[in-house]
């Protein structure tokens, strides 16, 4: 029995040191992952200790959760970017409507009031209004084609992105 004692006694040791240094750190480590995949990116951050293997993992973990940090604020700074670009979009168009069709479409009652009134009064006088009218209106369709073309052109459908955009381009800048 005396000859089993060193043995047991190292065994013990050997446990107690596994236990403290491999096992205990690991479990730490993964509470601190488990914490990380919710977004808690400084919780990676304190060290859990163990033997290097376990320190070295715990490092690749922090460099991770630096990286995937970094590319959460780039996409964040992304969609920004992209949402302001709606904005922007949106109030030109609205701007484009406001100047254009919504004149026009204000002229053509106009207009048409004006022939109406014109019609009973004396009717040869009301083909000028009216040709007004036709004029307005053949313009409104012809902006309204043109800003339904700016907000889905058909070359993008037919020919691809750059295609599209270079197309668009040589629009504009006709145009403009």
């Amino acid at each position: 029995p005396l000859v089993l004692i060193p043995p047991l006694l190292f065994s013990v040791a050997a446990l107690w040191f596994t236990a403290k240094q491999i096992i205990q750190p690991l479990q730490q480590l993964e509470s601190k992952a488990a914490a990380l995949s919710w977004g808690d990116f400084d919780a990676i951050k304190e060290s859990v200790g163990g033997i290097s293997e376990v320190r070295h993992l715990q490092m690749e973990l922090t460099e991770m959760s630096r990286k995937v940090r970094a590319a959460q604020e780039g996409l964040h700074d992304y969609i920004g970017a992209i949402t302001s670009a709606q904005e922007e979009e949106r109030a030109r168009l609205a701007r484009e409507l406001h100047d254009s069709v919504s004149q026009a479409l204000y002229g053509i009652g106009l207009g048409a009031r004006t022939a109406r009134t014109l019609l009973d009064i004396a009717p040869e006088k009301a083909v000028e209004p009216l040709d007004y009218v036709l004029q307005l209106a053949e313009a409104g369709l012809t902006e309204m084609r043109s800003l339904i073309f700016e907000l889905r052109p058909e070359s993008l459908e037919r020919e691809g992105i750059v295609s599209a955009r270079n197309r668009q381009a040589q629009a504009l800048r006709a145009r403009h």
